[in-house]
């Protein structure tokens, strides 16, 4: 791996003390999000990877993680295409991004 894949990400949004406990929440539950993705992905159910992807980029967004709103958004799109490669390029980056934002929470050993 190269060495910015191993770089904790932070939430641009880190400093405001309303969005704490709701970047907190998102963070704590993105493995569990990155799941239901891959598991939609395996059967084969765009429509609903889709929809995951969509919420996703709305809260990643909010929350301040634009990248992994970008990823989610591309792999959005790719659904909609039905294009299987860019959807598997798009969930392999968006779980070795979250493994990166898990790194830089607040509570990550």
């Amino acid at each position: 791996m190269r060495d910015e894949e191993l770089t904790p990400v932070y939430s641009t949004k880190a400093e405001d003390p309303a969005l704490l406990e709701p970047i907190s929440d998102f963070v704590i539950r993105l493995a569990e999000t990155v799941d239901r993705l891959q598991d939609s992905q395996s059967a084969g159910d765009f429509d609903q990877l889709r929809g995951l992807c969509l919420g996703l980029e709305a809260a990643a967004g909010d929350l301040g993680y634009p990248r992994a709103s970008e990823i989610a958004r591309e792999i959005a799109v790719a659904c909609a295409l039905e294009k299987q490669e860019s959807i598997e390029l798009g969930l392999l980056a968006i779980t070795n991004l979250s493994h990166r934002i898990r790194m830089g929470h607040r509570g990550a050993a």
